[in-house]
């Protein structure tokens, strides 16, 4: 079972002047054109740990980035498909070294960058991340392994995104590097290829914003005396405290679109169309995320293995959700561990 993690590439990118590779696979398996639906808020963070737990903010409680700070979730009361599938025979590859912790991926057999540290002479993206070209070999020597899980995350479209918008064509240059490093991917999987399941998901997708757009809900929250924590995550904003309850603080806000309360003292807040929240000192941005309109995630299933069928029935008649993905892969295991193809 082999699970790939494509960051910032939306459900409207499986086209094959794009990113041919995974529009080929996507016509040989199962496709979810509209794609399955990230939670809210749709950034990296609580979208991976949903994808690698099944379980949603309110159970994982990583609602945002900046909520999470790059700590380890051990405390969360949730557990990962790495745990509950073969923690011995598992394994994960990560762009962003980050994701070690927040992922629990450390609960894996074997992790990808070891403790969550770039080497010094890893290859970089302007954020810091790994470069897929450098996720690459890490995730061919891990599949050679033959582990019964394998989880492989590209982050390159997310940092091109961010930097230069999604519509933008380094952003298009990025997209057809990660479908290049899955192409190379699929290829040393396929010496078995009869007996795997690959899933392909993304965290969520992106959307152009204008930095004159941008909308300080922290500063105006202080500003007004608010008794909550406003965290910024582009597109959208998380609110936490008591006052988070009541949204009329917020109703003449210039850029808000909207709210809603997840529950007693948390709301996310979303923005208009290329409107996103940033402090005054945030860096410039050309794309984000966090927000209902970057819900989209990827989802494909391939190989040869029986699965691939059931679960295109499946979302022929249901949309999938980020939640359904771990699932998905505890379920291909389960197979396996009995005898079965993974």
């Amino acid at each position: 079972m082999v699970f790939v993690i494509l960051d910032g590439v939306g459900a409207r990118w499986v086209r094959p002047d794009t990113m041919p590779t995974l529009h080929a696979l996507a016509m040989s398996g199962a496709w979810r054109p509209d794609g399955s639906e990230a939670v809210l808020c749709s950034a990296t963070y609580p979208n991976i740990l949903t994808l690698m737990t099944g379980s949603s903010p309110s159970e994982h409680r990583v609602f945002a980035n900046p909520l999470f700070g790059h700590e380890t979730t051990v405390g969360a009361h949730v557990t990962t498909v790495f745990e509950r599938a073969a923690p011995r025979t598992s394994e994960f590859v990560a762009g962003d070294q980050y994701l070690i912790d927040v992922a629990r991926g450390r609960s894996a057999g074997r992790h990808w960058p070891p403790e969550g540290i770039l080497p010094p002479a890893a290859a970089r993206d302007e954020f810091g991340y790994a470069a897929d070209a450098e996720v690459l070999p890490h995730a061919v020597a891990a599949a050679e392994r033959r582990p019964d899980l394998l989880v492989v995350h590209l982050n390159g479209p997310d940092t091109a995104c961010h930097l230069h918008g999604p519509e933008s064509p380094a952003a298009a240059e990025a997209y057809r590097t990660a479908d290049a490093t899955l192409a190379a991917l699929v290829e040393a999987l396929r010496t078995r290829w009869d007996e795997l399941l690959l899933l392909i998901a993304s965290d969520h997708d992106q959307e152009t914003v204008h930095d004159d757009r941008r909308i300080d809900l922290a500063g105006l929250a202080a500003a007004r005396g608010v008794d909550a924590d406003v965290f910024h995550e582009g597109t959208a904003a998380v609110v936490l405290g008591p006052d988070a309850s009541d949204e009329r603080w917020l109703a003449d806000v210039a850029g808000v679109e909207g709210s809603w309360l997840c529950e007693p003292g948390v709301r996310v807040v979303a923005a208009e169309t290329h409107g996103w929240f940033a402090a005054p000192d945030y860096p410039t941005r050309s794309g984000s995320h966090g927000g209902p309109r970057t819900r989209a995630q990827v989802a494909v299933a391939a190989g040869g293995h029986p699965m691939v069928a059931q679960i295109a029935e499946s979302w022929r008649h249901r949309r999938p959700r980020a939640e359904d993905w771990a699932g998905l892969a505890l379920a291909a295991v389960h197979l396996r561990s009995k005898g079965q193809p993974r």
